[in-house]
């Protein structure tokens, strides 16, 4: 799906009783080109076509790939860039030393910054969770997944047709995990190093609360959990 460039206002407001800390200050973000983003998160079926394994804990190719790290999330970008004749954005080095490098200019596949998946996950609205302010109508949680992921586009999508942001497996952004900050930020890509990367969006394992659009998470790179997979963007540039 194509996203329109915009800003928008990134974090909770100080009315939400369920947000955290690391929630806000609530801070203008601009970005400044449009991109695509796939509509869902990428699936065990999609993972499997091209890389010929499936890591997921859950083995049912319409639901979305999780047990594999942020490296893996990273590698199956690259691998998609190069089979469609694309520049791929990542330069791994080491996964020892975490030393990724990004071409932002690149054509290829990536992951979402944090601040675009925020932006897509709101679509221009102001419900709770992406789509909805009922949590049960557009995300799958502890409160109706009955412990275990589930099809891609099975609950309603948001105002831009994204399913799946609230829910079933948190997705893996590019940022480092940081606090947020006052202030106008444009095209922001988080911290040079933190306690571990961004994930965003809940998963089929946690409270409702946890799958609000401002709920905020991370891991280090290496870490894997049957609750994590990821969702794919690229610029638009050629």
């Amino acid at each position: 799906i194509l996203v329109p460039k915009g800003c928008f206002v990134m974090g909770a407001l100080p009315t939400d009783a369920m947000a955290e800390e690391d929630e806000s200050p609530r801070h203008n973000v601009i970005l400044s080109q449009p991109f695509w983003v796939g509509h869902t998160p990428v699936t065990q079926m999609m993972y499997r076509a091209l890389l010929g394994r499936n890591p997921s804990h859950f083995k049912i190719e319409d639901h979305p790939v999780e047990m594999l790290n942020w490296f893996d999330a990273v590698q199956f970008c690259n691998a998609l860039s190069l089979r469609e004749g694309l520049a791929p954005c990542y330069e791994v080095k080491s996964e020892e030393d975490e030393d990724v490098r990004w071409d932002r200019q690149a054509n290829g596949y990536r992951l979402l910054t944090e601040a675009e998946w925020e932006y897509v996950a709101r679509a221009n609205g102001s419900q709770t969770y992406s789509g909805s302010n009922d949590a049960m109508q557009v995300g799958w949680c502890r409160g109706n997944a009955l412990s275990t992921s589930h099809p891609v586009k099975k609950l309603d999508p948001n105002l831009w047709g994204l399913y799946d942001m609230s829910g079933n497996v948190w997705e893996w952004c590019w940022d480092w995990f940081d606090e947020y900050v006052e202030g106008n930020a444009t095209d922001p890509i988080g911290a040079k190093l933190g306690r571990g990367r961004v994930f965003r969006g809940g998963s089929w394992a946690v409270p409702e609360k946890m799958i609000r659009i401002t709920q905020r998470g991370a891991e280090r790179p290496h870490n894997k959990m049957n609750g994590l997979g990821f969702r794919i963007a690229r610029n638009i540039r050629r």
